[in-house]
């Protein structure tokens, strides 16, 4: 149910970051209206929920029987805490990042995981009813809600009351924006999640921890640049808003360098490794594929490569771009990859997975970051792109040979050549931009 409003709070929150530095009456205006239709939306969930309950088809709608387990009480104190605090919460923990909050935005999560966590290990240890586990879970949301409305009211003074200010009109005109992300949203979890039903039906149950397994490595190496590249999507905003694309320009040059060195060059060193530590993590029990491994890793390359372009298009919620990225990944992997799947096996999903982030994170976010940047006369250097991409091809290459081939010396070989890169790459960096990278080493590795 949540994720019907998922997309209205990430639109809003985009939009509020970019009118924030442009003009705060807006801001104030959209914030008013947004928060108007995020009422309307908790309580459009609660009854869809309730006329599923009262017509009957609770067991399918959810796949719990009820009369077996009486779990709707909890998931209506769910869905009353989502309409109370949670649709709305979810927009106002958006609107401190243009102040440079974005590190307490992520310790207010921590904090609320770790009650949810602790929640749920208390109420297994006392073997209480799934509805009671429900309520304290809910409640806890709603106790960590409280204190976020109260933190941010003083935060930002001038924006409170948030509800006052903006119209429904203009609050139904934000949501129609908004399907799309939504809609975007769910695409993109089906064709990473979706999968999961399909390899289970058509190759078997048996067949879905190799792929799982494999995916949740390479997912681990996206999840490297996602923590260094989420705190400046306020920046790439604001850069955007006060037209110094030249920055944001800078910030991609600096992303390619970071992803070289913690993504690249780790894959690269892993490779020799992988399969002896799989079957360690695996107990011996799913067998290793080196084919899908190599496939699914040099997707995962493709991907944070182009990081930044797909944050910065998100960030500006351009619509049809993040539209067009989407459905390529959905039509690539479910035309292409499905329909091989029954005759090649996981390889076919590995290949279409490799084809999909080439369209989806390199090609189609590079066609509309470079046409954006353009447009206020700012270019990256041919150079720049070429070098940025030799550590992807050295990498395909050395995957090929060690496919048929394998060699410490040719390992040791690569691992120069990247070095090379890694320095040329260093260099071409903006100098503001490398003296906040050494920031973030130690003292006496900086010295």
């Amino acid at each position: 149910m949540r994720t019907l409003d998922t997309g209205h709070q990430n639109y809003i929150g985009n939009e509020f970051n970019k009118l924030y530095h442009q003009d705060k009456g807006k801001a104030r205006q959209l914030l008013g209206s947004s928060f108007k239709i995020a009422y309307l939306l908790g309580l459009f969930e609660l009854l869809i929920y309730l006329l599923i309950l009262f017509t009957g088809l609770q067991e399918k709608a959810v796949g719990i029987n009820e009369g077996s387990y009486n779990v709707s009480w909890g998931i209506i104190s769910f869905l009353v805490m989502w309409l109370l605090v949670g649709s709305a919460g979810g927009i106002l923990v958006k609107i401190i990042l243009p102040i440079g909050k974005y590190s307490r935005s992520l310790y207010l999560n921590i904090i609320i995981k770790v009650l949810e966590t602790l929640s749920i290990v208390v109420c297994l240890y006392l073997n209480t009813s799934i509805n009671m586990l429900c309520f304290i879970v809910a409640a806890c949301w709603l106790v960590y809600t409280l204190y976020l409305f109260y933190d941010i009211r003083h935060l930002m003074p001038e924006f409170y009351p948030w509800w006052k200010g903006g119209s429904m009109k203009e609050g139904f005109s934000n949501l129609a924006k908004s399907v799309v992300v939504t809609l975007n949203g769910f695409v993109e979890q089906f064709s990473l999640n979706g999968i999961l039903v399909f390899i289970a039906s058509i190759v078997g149950v048996l067949k879905v921890p190799a792929f799982t397994t494999l995916r949740t490595i390479g997912n681990t190496f996206t999840q490297a640049t996602t923590i260094v590249l989420n705190p400046l999507i306020p920046d790439l905003i604001r850069f955007h808003v006060k037209k110094e694309h030249g920055k944001i320009g800078t910030i991609i040059v600096a992303n390619w360098f970071i992803s070289c060195l913690i993504v690249n060059l780790p894959l690269l060193l892993l490779v020799p490794f992988i399969k002896p530590l799989f079957e360690w993590w695996t107990k011996g029990q799913v067998a290793f594929d080196l084919i899908l491994y190599l496939t699914i890793t040099l997707s995962i390359s493709l991907v944070n490569y182009g990081k930044t372009f797909v944050v910065y298009l998100t960030g500006i919620n351009n619509l049809r771009a993040l539209t067009l990225i989407t459905f390529s990944r959905f039509v690539i992997i479910f035309i292409i990859g499905l329909p091989l799947l029954k005759y090649y096996g996981l390889q076919s999903l590995g290949w279409s997975f490799l084809l999909a982030e080439a369209v989806s994170s390199v090609i189609i976010p590079f066609f509309f970051v470079k046409k954006q940047l353009a447009i206020e006369g700012v270019y990256i250097e041919r150079k720049a792109i070429i070098l940025s991409l030799l550590p992807i091809v050295l990498l395909a290459v050395y995957y090929c040979i060690f496919y048929y081939f394998q060699s410490i010396f040719l390992l040791l070989f690569f691992i120069f050549l990247f070095g090379v890169i890694l320095q040329i790459q260093w260099k071409s960096i903006d100098e503001e931009i490398r003296k906040r990278l050494l920031g973030f080493l130690p003292v006496f590795i900086r010295k």
